[in-house]
């Protein structure tokens, strides 16, 4: 069954609600109570649920994108007019007749018309409100939280707002709708006066200054792998809070994952979404202490990485070969197991090419250094080929990166160059060397790992153009 995402259902309610509100005001003319509140339903479910948990949070969202995205404060203002039309409109007319028969004594009256082409315009502005809303979704921008403070100018707003907003839906309280009008006013007055007036003013209304977050903590110690655990169980059981049965596995891997370990003061955590779910955008702060990351993985995506055999693979290896699983449904990671044990039987010929290659470039990069006689650089190009290296070997032996002792594993592969550790430790800067053995070292270490692929028959270099 094709996946229906909640937000076009709760819109869909908006509408149909504006929609059938319309219709039984027609055919019902609401005379007594019973069918006046059988009038205001849809309308009430319509907002309340539609409108209140999807088209204006979006409109919220509009807000706050288009604080950095110029392009859409149009249609963030176009909203605002919106809002502001329905609210007017609404506690319009017939509120006005009221409060002045209340606080003036004054019997106000429209004309038939005017009502009617209130709530017309009403119609087409909660539609407006909803397509915009719709619109706000399918454009992907990025919102920036911030921390703020409330101002004169927004604290008189947000006020006016509420006692216009108890006014026009809830009966028992129409008469607030004069008083939010009158706060209103205040609003529009502190804003005018905030632009005329400069800075004078606007250090009146401006939001009080956030007090600044205590100074980062983090952890100097040993990190338990136990400690780890609990942190990561801790977010694993947000996660499934928020997210739900969109989530099919919550597991940590890589070194942070490894019970042996007391030395990785971080923790990964990758979440596996299910399919043809929206896209969930990763996390990674630092917790009591420790960086915590959070991956959040397609399903398809994180079984294709486990399958897959190129120039990553011993890095990826190790964090699946690490999988400690928190959480998953119906046993889900034998799928990441079945795509794990694809990955071990696979060719690595072509991930050993692509490796050998980036070696080459790199050679090239570094020459390129050399010449610009830009020696950090070229101190970064050693460490990047000395790495590149043992990445290549582990291809070559089939291995993922080792863990615990990493010397001890990589001396026991059967194929490895004469002198490995001494031209690492030379070409990663490990023990103290000049420029002139560092890059000896590093050059010395890329041509016997070319050597060794040219031994097992994999060929980098064409004799003729190749397209």
């Amino acid at each position: 069954m094709k996946h229906v995402d909640s937000f076009y259902v709760g819109v869909s309610a908006f509408f149909i609600g504006i929609i059938l509100t319309e219709l039984l005001f027609v055919t019902l003319q609401p005379s007594n109570i019973w069918a006046d509140l059988l009038y205001q339903v849809p309308i009430l479910i319509g907002l309340g649920w539609g409108g209140c948990w999807h088209v204006f949070p979006e409109i919220w969202r509009l807000s706050d994108g288009a604080r950095d995205a110029p392009s859409l404060k149009k249609l963030d203002r176009f909203s605002g007019i919106a809002l502001i039309s329905v609210m007017v409109l609404y506690a319009g007319p017939l509120d006005v007749e009221n409060v002045a028969t209340w606080v003036f004594n004054v019997a106000v009256r429209f004309p038939s018309l005017v009502p009617l082409v209130g709530a017309a315009v009403i119609l087409a502005a909660l539609f407006c409100v909803g397509i915009v809303a719709i619109v706000s979704r399918r454009i992907p921008y990025p919102v920036y939280p911030r921390l703020r403070g409330w101002s004169l100018r927004g604290r008189i707003k947000a006020a006016s707002f509420w006692l216009l907003f108890a006014g026009s839906w809830i009966m028992t309280f129409r008469q607030f709708v004069f008083i939010g009008f009158v706060v209103f006013l205040g609003a529009a007055v502190v804003r005018l006066a905030d632009t005329v007036g400069g800075d004078k003013v606007a250090s009146l209304t401006r939001a009080k200054g956030v007090s600044s977050a205590p100074p980062l903590r983090l952890e100097t110690g040993e990190v338990s792998f136990e400690r780890r655990l609990a942190i990561g169980k801790r977010a694993s059981d947000m996660i499934l809070r928020r997210h739900g049965k969109k989530i099919l596995a919550v597991c940590m891997w890589g070194p942070s994952a490894a019970d042996t370990e007391d030395s990785v003061s971080y923790v990964d955590l990758v979440a596996v979404v299910k399919a043809g779910q929206e896209s969930i955008p990763d996390k990674k702060f630092v917790y009591d202490g420790i960086e915590l990351a959070i991956i959040y993985w397609p399903e398809s995506a994180f079984i294709a990485r486990a399958r897959e055999m190129d120039e990553s693979w011993p890095a990826y290896r190790s964090r699946y070969s690490n999988l400690r699983v928190i959480y998953e449904r119906d046993g889900w990671t034998r799928h990441v197991q079945s795509a794990l044990v694809e990955s071990d039987k696979a060719d690595a010929t072509e991930a050993i090419r692509t490796a050998a290659l980036d070696m080459v470039r790199h050679v090239g990069i570094l020459r390129d250094d050399l010449r610009k006689s830009d020696a950090s650089e070229v101190k970064a190009d050693c460490s990047e080929l000395a790495s590149s290296s043992l990445n290549l070997l582990l291809l070559l032996n089939h291995r993922p990166y080792p863990a615990g002792d990493f010397w001890k594993s990589i001396s026991e592969m059967p194929s490895q160059p004469a002198d490995l550790h001494r031209l690492f430790d030379l070409a990663d800067a490990d023990v103290p060397v000049s420029q002139e053995e560092m890059v000896a070292a590093a050059l010395k270490l890329t041509d016997e790992m070319l050597e060794m692929v040219r031994l097992r028959g994999i060929a980098i270099e064409e004799s003729d153009l190749v397209v």
